[in-house]
């Protein structure tokens, strides 16, 4: 087995790989952050549609279900 002495490659490949993963972590956590942002935006804005549609309407109906699916 090579050790780090033989290998200049091997001391970057230490020192880069967890910077790397460290980004994709974070590119991930960022894309589900804005998913679940964007749910409680639309449950936010049909919310309040339903607040101004009348009781037992069709659109409400379909807004409720809307909202059950969010």
């Amino acid at each position: 087995m090579l050790s780090m002495n033989d290998n200049p490659f091997a001391v970057l490949t230490a020192v880069v790989a967890p910077a790397i993963l460290t980004n994709a972590c974070s590119v991930l956590c960022l894309g589900t952050n804005n998913r679940i942002a964007l749910g409680v935006d639309r449950t936010r804005i049909v919310s309040a549609h339903i607040a101004t549609v009348e009781a037992g309407s069709l659109e409400h109906r379909a807004h409720v279900t809307q909202l059950e699916r969010i």
